[in-house]
């Protein structure tokens, strides 16, 4: 784990009802085993394999969650690494996306 605090956050604004830009999920970066890790897990799937994709978006998510706030029973409470499992699959999608994309995985000094 890097000393650096290069997290990302994910809006979960309009997630469904009441869910607003108070409600978000917190990741860190990738480190360049985790990027080169992941992409040589996505490369044995086809890219018809939807289900796969998610699997392997949703275990580096899981892996590199760092927080974030959803709402429960209409309270805002902390989010737990288990409420990714609740998420819809682009939702997953995106959030690999942004926390594995290269401008954040290899910031510019």
């Amino acid at each position: 784990m890097s000393r650096f605090d290069l997290k990302v956050r994910v809006s979960l604004e309009g997630l469904a009802d009441g869910w607003t830009k108070d409600h978000y999920l917190e990741f860190a970066s990738f480190s360049a085993a985790d990027s080169l890790d992941s992409g040589d897990e996505l490369k044995g799937i086809k890219d018809e394999d939807t289900r796969g994709m998610i699997e392997v978006f949703k275990k580096y998510a899981k892996k590199q969650f760092a927080g974030g706030k959803v709402l429960v029973a209409g309270e805002t409470v902390d989010a737990e690494v288990d409420d990714l499992e609740a998420l819809p699959a682009p939702v997953i999608t995106n959030i690999f996306t942004v926390v594995s994309r290269s401008e954040f995985s290899n910031p510019k000094a």
